[in-house]
């Protein structure tokens, strides 16, 4: 069965020998590009660790310059050669920005980024993130064989599959890097399933051994916490939410209770419209134009928006929420138990017998119909909003995060056969939302 779906994925003859030839062709020109200024340059990544599948070509090129170098001079020289290089190669560059800038070109048909940082040896302390890269790609190198890099092959085919690989804001699941670590300490594909099958949230994996089975409090708890092999106060696998630890590890499950080509090919199908709506509640979706802000920059910030307005919509039961986006537009939905309340808002004040919090609540409600119950203070009042509709459109968007604010001055918003509507045209839309609702039933 492995073999079959490696007939599949792993490169042929022809794409190594494509490949080998362009980063010979890329490194060389790199190489007088960037050692003027004591760059080195270096592929990292998949192609540079002999993990890649078939026809994906993305280069991850780094240019490691010493630690000498200034950080503005490493930003400004790191975009310089940068573009240098692609446009020697006869290709088109865009500048991206991460933890510092760098440039993105494409160049006969590879996607490459060219990313500067500085030189280092195991034990160093990092100065910016992307230093460990080049230690990520030699530990690798050096603890993988050709039978090991298949099996991370495998992995990724089975974990793109499910939605969950890449540790990127909006994915929230595991890099190339965490599976590579994974193979290594387990030894194989099925070594790393059977793991996932029987793991446990917040279970730790130290390659190297470094902390005895007791991580330090410093390394926050997370769903999965693997510990860098050149980083050890690192969880590497921090990206990894806990809604995706609890995907993999069903599906780990089954897997190795019932092995199948057939899950290596998997995809999620849109949700039905049948299943939302016989769970009996209100959806509501807040849909608006997106601007140039990457997903890193987005997602996070409809997180935090779609919080905040949950806090707003809680007196309507807010079962669940869920963010996504395309090129064009991003959403806000929210599950709610009430789809109206009624014109009587009841609020609980303290106990009587508290004088100073009494006064205050007798004061904050004079007018309304106050009563006792028990030995606890009420006060009914005339509710303000009664729809989620109207709590939306009355939102102060100067309290939501920018781009998330940006857009709703031109949202809309969609319930009732409008949703239904939406869902049913925005397939992708739709697919994440089935993995996002019923991931438990793959």
């Amino acid at each position: 069965m492995f073999e079959r779906v490696l007939s599949k994925i792993k490169p042929t003859k022809k794409d190594i020998e494509k490949v080998d030839g362009f980063l010979l062709e890329l490194k060389e020109v790199a190489k007088i590009k960037s050692e003027k200024y004591g760059g080195v340059p270096m592929v990292c990544g998949s192609l540079g660790k002999g993990t890649w599948i078939r026809e994906k070509y993305d280069v991850d090129l780094f240019i490691v310059f010493p630690k000498s170098l200034d950080r503005g001079d490493l930003e400004k020289i790191g975009l310089k050669v940068g573009k240098e290089i692609v446009d020697e190669l006869g290709g088109s560059w865009t500048i991206k920005y991460a933890e510092h800038p760098y440039v993105r070109g494409v160049i006969d048909g590879f996607n490459i980024d060219i990313v500067p940082c500085y030189e280092m040896k195991f034990g160093d302390k990092i100065k910016s993130a992307v230093d460990r890269s080049p230690l990520h790609t030699a530990y690798v190198i050096e603890h993988l064989n050709d039978k090991q890099r298949d099996d991370v092959r495998l992995l990724k085919k089975l974990f793109k599959s499910l939605g969950v690989y890449g540790s990127d804001v909006k994915t929230e699941g595991i890099s190339g890097y965490i599976l590579e670590l994974l193979v290594i300490k387990f030894k194989s594909f099925m070594g790393v399933m059977k793991f996932f099958s029987s793991a446990n949230f917040g279970d730790v994996v130290d390659v190297e051994n470094f902390w005895g089975g007791r991580i330090p409090r410093r390394i926050p708890r997370s769903a999965l916490i693997v510990i860098d092999p050149v980083d050890k106060f690192r969880n590497a696998s921090a990206a990894l939410s806990a809604q995706n630890f609890y995907i993999i590890k069903t599906f780990a499950r089954k897997f190795v209770k019932n092995p199948s080509e057939s899950y290596f090919f998997f995809s999620w199908k849109p949700i039905k419209i049948s299943a939302l709506k016989s769970r009996g509640t209100k959806l509501i979706a807040i849909v608006a134009p997106r601007d140039d802000s990457v997903d890193d920059t987005l997602y996070p910030q409809m997180r935090k928006a779609s919080s905040h307005i949950s806090k707003k919509l809680r007196d309507f039961g807010v079962v669940r929420t869920f963010s996504w986006a395309d090129d064009e537009k991003f959403a806000m939905i929210f599950e709610l138990i009430h789809e109206k309340l009624p014109p009587l808002d009841i609020r609980e004040g303290p106990f009587v017998y508290s004088k100073e919090h009494s006064r205050r609540f007798l004061e904050k409600h004079e007018g309304a119909n106050i009563y006792i119950k028990g030995d606890r203070w009420y006060a009914e009042t005339k509710r303000e909003f009664r729809t989620p509709e109207s709590v939306i459109r009355s939102l102060d968007k100067s309290a939501l995060p920018k781009h998330v604010a940006k857009g709703l001055s031109r949202m809309k918003i969609l319930s009732g056969e409008k949703f239904w509507k939406f869902i049913k045209e925005t397939k992708e839309l739709a697919k994440e939302m089935n993995k996002f609702y019923f991931s438990s039933s793959l």
